[in-house]
């Protein structure tokens, strides 16, 4: 099994809907190129 580590930022994205937070899910671009590589 590999593993795949990044070392940098994290942003977490707030979802709203009619004005109220309804969700918050991880994103920036070093978690994005970490999925792209695992997903490789």
């Amino acid at each position: 099994m590999r593993k795949v580590i990044g070392i940098g930022e994290t942003i977490l994205d707030i979802i709203f809907l009619d004005l109220q937070p309804t969700t918050a899910v991880p994103g920036g671009s070093v978690f994005n190129g970490i999925i792209s590589l695992g997903r490789l």
